[in-house]
């Protein structure tokens, strides 16, 4: 029984200590961007930008296209808004004074407890997006 135990006490360092190298790895990213965000959230951050401006063109331009077109208006009028709650959820974990090193350990924190959520606001930007193509 106090073998088990000792594996279970290995396995909980091992984590602990792989949250802390990711924790002090994405702190030294953030603290080095210019933007206060890691590389790939940055990315993410222009890529959802030029989204939402192609379907907020889309829906601007609706007016000239055929009735039939009101499904892709709203579709693309739900990928802005998403897009938007994507663009805020990437805003929320930016660190406002990156060359700070507690900011940008706390913009890291934020950015691996929000990664989750993050992710699968992608996937749903992705799916709209595949929609959008057909």
């Amino acid at each position: 029984m106090e073998a088990l135990a000792a594996v279970g006490l290995v396995g909980n360092i091992i984590q602990f200590l792989q949250l802390g190298a990711q924790v002090v790895c994405t702190t030294k990213e953030i603290g080095s961007s210019a933007k206060g965000l890691t590389k790939d959230a940055s990315d993410l951050a222009n890529l959802t930008e030029g989204l939402q401006k192609v379907c907020s063109d889309l829906v601007a331009k609706a007016g000239n296209l055929p009735r039939s077109s009101g499904s892709l208006e709203a579709l693309a009028g739900d990928c802005i808004e998403s897009a938007q709650q994507l663009i805020d959820a990437l805003i929320s974990i930016k660190s406002h004074a990156p060359t700070s090193k507690w900011k940008s350990f706390h913009a890291a924190l934020k950015s691996i407890w929000r990664a989750s959520h993050v992710k699968a606001m992608q996937q749903k930007l992705q799916e709209y997006r595949s929609q959008l193509t057909l």
